[in-house]
């Protein structure tokens, strides 16, 4: 059994990207696990924890999601982003 957990902030991932993280987890661990690809990866556990906006610091400063996209150094699609700025546009805020 293994247990995989994944940090991001709260409106980074959306469910499509969960998936594929997910699955990508799921594939390395199997892998590393010497499991093959054919048997059951149900003993493979993954979590994916959202950070709330104001709960991430960097140095002395608590950024925005944009902040710390840019932090990350990020390569989000414009698609994406006007996706995040939707969903969460006080947090967006530069």
């Amino acid at each position: 059994m293994a247990l995989a957990r994944i940090i991001a902030p709260q409106g980074l991932m959306n469910t499509e990207l969960k998936s594929k993280a997910i699955k990508e987890v799921a594939r390395v661990l199997k892998s590393a696990l010497g499991v093959s690809k054919e048997e059951d990866d149900t003993g493979i556990f993954t979590m994916c924890v959202e950070i709330d906006d104001g709960q991430w610091g960097v140095g002395a400063t608590i950024p925005t999601l944009i902040q710390l996209l840019d932090i990350f150094g990020s390569d989000v699609s414009e698609q994406r982003r006007a996706e995040m700025q939707r969903r969460f546009p006080e947090r967006l805020a530069a």
